[in-house]
């Protein structure tokens, strides 16, 4: 799927200079495996993507391969374990999504109360 958002291209963007205030960064560690990195945004709607909305509250940063532009693309880190509220990362290894993020240490210990197929997943 082809994310696009609308822009003006009348505008140019100012060039960057040295006097360009650095923008504030959430610092983001995953519980699970210590993947550590600073996000730009947290919640549903990362203001600088357009349009994009979130499943879930995540962990954002702007795509460190594109161009500084009005409109990018997320890079979904990770987001906070529905069950002990700790940032985890989206690795496989490290957390599942099923209507809800959750940690796998969580989950396999709760893994009675998910869908047989999901279980096989978690290992249990």
């Amino acid at each position: 799927m082809l994310l696009s958002c609308a822009s003006d291209t009348t505008k140019t963007p100012a060039p960057a200079s040295a006097d360009t205030v650095a923008e504030e960064t959430i610092p983001f560690t995953c519980c699970v495996c210590g993947l550590s990195e600073q996000c730009h945004y947290r919640g549903t709607r990362p203001p600088f993507s357009g349009f994009v909305q979130l499943t879930e509250p995540g962990y954002v940063m702007r795509d460190p391969f594109s161009a500084r532009a009005a409109c990018q693309l997320p890079v979904l880190l990770g987001a906070d374990c529905t069950l002990c509220a700790r940032a985890v990362c989206q690795d496989a290894g490290c957390s599942v999504f099923y209507t809800r993020r959750f940690c796998l240490p969580c989950a396999r210990e709760r893994a009675a109360e998910f869908p047989p197929q999901l279980r096989d997943k978690l290992g249990t």
